[in-house]
């Protein structure tokens, strides 16, 4: 072969070997090495035999170390605490799983392998993945006990409260009526926004979070919307804020009397049902999974409303329902139908 042939060769080669590296326009995903490695992930460590509502555990030492290594790369300096007195959660989590739809029931019967309570997360939930055969079977979830004290619409005005600095204007949430407007409707939301996380993976609407680079564009419910862990198609023209919006920010310059028309008429714009569902791919599935259940399926509240600057109230729907959110509503009802 001679030296011309041999660098011809060469060259066309260089694209694919290029290609086999790691691409350097996906960005890399922390928790990959947490995830594919952590000794909770191992199915034998649970059991089915129960109905998912009384797999309800004190946090133990494995699942407490998860919390810390997740922590870790959060950067979140807390060391949780297990909670012993679960007798209140067991009777809110029966009272939840008797009134729930069965859809959904069996769903989390065949999911939703464990529930631990704990004092000092360092947020509300945080969920874990169970693998078999090297794919997700299910997870578990593990809650704040001392942050489900709040009845639900403070608890979700609190929530989105946090992405604007404080005293900023006055804004308010509907995401229950009187009568159900309780800590155990808080609850339940948190629990299914968590849940939502499970069946991203168990379901595969999104990438494994155990892979190192994860390419949302070659999965039907992120692929339109998402370019990598951070970026989506809206942050250009279409929602220019959104890369300001942190929630359980400490420093935000954002205010409700001023920002908030902005805010919510871009998200209008936008397929994402929810303001925590424009914050990263993973949550999008999450807000989107949990807006389903609780406004489609149960047929239940999700509104905000603010004060704008001239006094005036202008308030926020939930985009489930809405043409918006077409795609991602017909996505999530084939989750139900099986």
């Amino acid at each position: 072969m001679n030296i011309s042939l041999k660098l011809l060769i060469l060259f066309l080669l260089l694209p694919t070997l290029n290609c086999q590296k790691s691409s350097p326009e996906l960005q890399e995903n922390p928790y990959s090495d947490l995830v594919a490695t952590h000794p909770s992930r191992n199915a034998n460590l649970y059991s089915l035999e129960d109905s998912w509502e009384k797999r309800i555990y004190p946090l133990d030492s494995q699942h407490r170390d998860y919390i810390l290594k997740m922590n870790l790369i959060d950067k979140f300096d807390t060391d949780p605490i297990p909670d012993s007195d679960l007798s209140l959660f067991k009777s809110q989590l029966s009272q939840i799983s008797e009134s729930e739809p069965l859809e959904l029931k069996k769903l989390k019967d065949k999911h939703l392998l464990g529930i631990y309570f704990c004092k000092n997360l360092g947020g509300t939930g945080l969920t874990g993945f169970v693998y078999k055969n090297n794919k997700v079977i299910g997870g578990y979830i593990i809650l704040d006990s001392d942050l489900l004290k709040l009845n639900a619409n403070d608890w979700a005005k609190y929530k989105e409260s946090t992405i604007y600095s404080p005293n900023s204007g006055v804004l308010r949430m509907v995401i229950e009526n009187e009568t159900g407007n309780s800590p155990s409707s808080t609850l339940e939301f948190i629990l299914n926004h968590e849940f939502g996380h499970i069946i991203a993976f168990t379901h595969d609407f999104l990438p494994d979070l155990s892979l190192k680079y994860r390419d949302f564009s070659k999965f039907e419910f992120s692929g339109s919307t998402w370019k990598s862990e951070s970026e989506t198609i809206y942050d250009k023209d279409v929602f220019p804020l959104r890369s300001q919006i942190h929630f359980y920010s400490e420093n935000s310059k954002l205010t409700i009397a001023n920002h908030s028309l902005e805010i919510y008429s871009s998200l209008e714009n936008t397929n994402f049902p929810t303001l925590y569902s424009a914050t990263n791919p993973d949550d999008d599935f999450a807000e989107s999974f949990v807006s389903y259940v609780h406004v489609e399926l149960q047929n239940r509240p999700y509104q905000i409303l603010w004060n704008h600057r001239d006094d005036s109230v202008l308030s926020y729907q939930n985009g489930i329902a809405h043409n918006r959110c077409a795609k991602k509503r017909k996505l999530l009802s084939s989750v139900f139908q099986n």
